[in-house]
């Protein structure tokens, strides 16, 4: 169950958030605090780079639609993560650290396009901005521990 509605201005304010739920949090979902972030940070890791290629493949143009109506619409209800971006078990504390740095680096990233992941060369400002609404999807269903 989601417990909050979130919506980060920029990676600062989510690095924040994250700090401040580590130090304690109650859950309304089935991850942990972790897992969420290892989640979270797996295509940031993947994309901070120049894209190789100056346009989309046609199975990434599509993917780039997604992307679009994400930043747009807010992350879907009920989409369950593919496979390969499912949490490692044990991800912890060692999780949580690889996501803040992934999101300094996107905060750092200067390139007006990158390779995103799946999506491929995208401006940057759109994959950030998916990225921050993604990581707010998540991060709403933990609270501070009071």
């Amino acid at each position: 169950m989601k417990l909050r509605a979130l919506d980060f201005v920029d990676e600062e304010a989510c690095v924040a958030e994250v700090e401040r739920l580590r130090k304690g949090w109650r859950n309304g979902g089935e991850w942990s605090l972790g897992q969420a972030c290892w989640h979270l940070a797996y295509p940031v890791k993947r994309s901070l780079k120049e894209p190789g290629d100056k346009e989309p493949t046609g199975a990434q143009r599509n993917a780039q639609e997604f992307l679009e109506r994400v930043i747009v619409e807010g992350w879907p209800a009920g989409l369950k993560a593919m496979e390969e971006m499912q949490p490692a078990a044990d991800a912890g504390e060692w999780a949580v650290d690889e996501f803040v740095e992934a999101m300094r680096g996107l905060s750092d990233f200067r390139g007006e396009k990158m390779d995103a992941f799946l999506f491929g060369p995208v401006l940057t400002w759109k994959y950030r901005r998916f990225v921050l609404v993604h990581a707010a999807h998540h991060l709403g269903f933990f609270e501070p521990a009071r």
